[in-house]
Parts: C-alpha cells; sequence; structure tokens
C-alpha cells in the first residue's frame, strides 16, 4: 500500500521532473525537494511559533510549577489554562516536527533508491514516459550515484546556517544546541554511506530554510520600524 500510495507516485513525479530537464536527475531532485520542502512549510511555521511561545513562556511556567509545588493536580491545570490562553498546542508542537522528519527521511531513502538504477520504467504509470537516457551527472561534475565529500559538507555548512539562523536557537540551552548539530555532522562523517543524488535532496531543503529565515527577519524587521 504505501508503494502504491506514495513510493510510485514519486517516481512519476521525479520522472515528469526529469523530462522537463531533458533526462537531468539532479535538478529533477532539487526541484522536486524544493516543491517538497514549500508543501509543508506552514507546518514548519506553525512549530516554529509554537516553540518560540512555549520558550516565552518559561518564566511563568517555572513561576506556577514553584507556587503549585506541592499541589501537582493545580500547577497542571494552571499550565493547561496558560497554554489555551496563549493558544499553544504543545501536541501540534512536538508532532509538527516528527511528521517533518518522517517525510525527509522517507524520501532520503527514496532518492537513494531511485539513483541505484537506469531504468524506472517498471515504477512509472502508463500515460507516463521517461527518457530513456537518465543523467546522473549533475553539472557537469558530480556523479549523483557516487558519494560526494565537497558537496555534503556544503550541505553541511548550509544545514548549520539554516539551525543558527533560527530565532529559537538563541533560547536553546548548550546541551540543546549540541543535539541540533548533531545530524548535520553524522551526516558528514558517514559521508560515503550516501550518493550525492541525496545531498542534492538535503541541499535543496537548506536553501529554502535559509530563503524562509531571510524573509521572515525582513518582514519582521519592516514591522517594526
Amino acid at each position: 500500500m504505501i508503494y502504491s500510495l506514495i513510493y510510485r507516485p514519486l517516481y512519476n513525479i521525479l520522472a515528469l521532473f526529469t523530462n522537463l530537464f531533458h533526462g537531468q536527475v539532479g535538478w529533477a531532485i532539487f526541484i522536486l525537494a524544493l516543491i517538497i520542502r514549500l508543501i509543508l512549510s506552514p507546518l514548519n511555521e506553525k512549530a516554529s511559533r509554537d516553540q518560540l511561545k512555549l520558550a516565552k513562556l518559561q518564566p511563568q511556567l517555572k513561576e506556577i510549577q514553584k507556587k503549585y509545588r506541592s499541589d501537582p493536580v493545580t500547577a497542571n491545570q494552571e499550565t493547561m489554562k496558560l497554554f489555551q490562553e496563549e493558544q499553544l498546542n504543545l501536541s501540534f508542537s512536538f508532532l509538527g516536527p516528527f511528521l517533518q522528519l518522517f517525510v525527509f527521511f522517507f524520501l532520503f531513502f527514496f532518492f537513494t533508491q531511485a539513483v541505484k538504477t537506469n531504468d524506472w520504467s517498471s515504477h512509472l504509470y502508463s500515460f507516463i514516459a521517461v527518457t530513456s537516457d537518465l543523467n546522473y551527472n549533475f553539472l557537469g561534475i558530480i556523479n549523483l550515484q557516487e558519494p560526494n565529500f565537497i558537496l555534503t559538507l556544503l550541505s553541511v555548512l548550509l544545514n548549520i546556517l539554516v539551525i543558527f539562523l533560527q530565532p529559537q536557537m538563541r533560547t536553546q540551552n548548550k546541551a540543546n544546541q549540541v543535539l541540533l548539530l548533531l545530524m548535520p555532522l553524522i551526516l558528514l562523517i558517514s559521508w560515503k554511506s550516501f550518493p550525492a543524488a541525496v545531498i542534492i535532496f538535503w541541499l535543496a531543503l537548506s536553501v529554502v530554510s535559509i530563503l524562509e529565515i531571510l524573509i521572515k527577519q525582513n518582514k519582521y524587521g519592516n514591522e517594526r520600524t
């Protein structure tokens, strides 16, 4: 069922973009990743706003815990009341990022699998065709079927930039900051395990994230003036 509902449609969408770019699989992956990231953007925006709200409420939450230290039931009620007043849904705040993480990891493995073959015909609908010449040579120098250290390093640096540009990063303690940086560092250490096609996908996500953050900063900065 997963294959029919998700995996196969992705192959067909990727085939359409590959045809659009005259067989260039790299650009097809990049554009598909951009579109998926933009579709998930409202979910990411909501989760980010909730995380910022939660960070701002920490002093009040600590005060509630201190005031009702011996009465956990009342403390919980007051906490829920505060969340309702601030329209903060914690379940969504944590579910949103986990859902995105699932989507990104699924696509991560999908692209890894897709570039292992030069023939996608068995996955395509009858009305979808793909060029017989799948070009896995991105920008004329990068073989998408093989690992690429330089491309991985660029992706990691952009991902770290995304992390530090996020407003909520300034509210995190050192331990949480280290955890946030752990994933891109693991990607760099294990770069030989991933074909360059996967890194193109990761790069596209980082590019959109950086643009979103810069647009927000410019928007909110203008609103303050």
